[in-house]
C-alpha cells in the first residue's frame, strides 16, 4: 500500500473551466482506498 495523496476534503476542482469546486465523482473516489489518519 502506498499513499498517492493527501487531502483535507473530498472536494476537488474538477471543472478546470468554471474554476467551481465541486465533489469526487463516485466513480473516480471509489477506485482509491480513503482513509483518515488519527489525529
Amino acid at each position: 500500500n502506498k499513499t498517492v495523496a493527501v487531502a483535507e476534503t473530498n472536494w476537488a476542482f474538477i471543472g478546470l473551466e468554471h474554476r467551481v469546486p465541486r465533489r469526487i465523482p463516485p466513480e473516480i473516489r471509489d477506485a482509491y482506498v480513503i482513509t483518515e489518519e488519527p489525529n
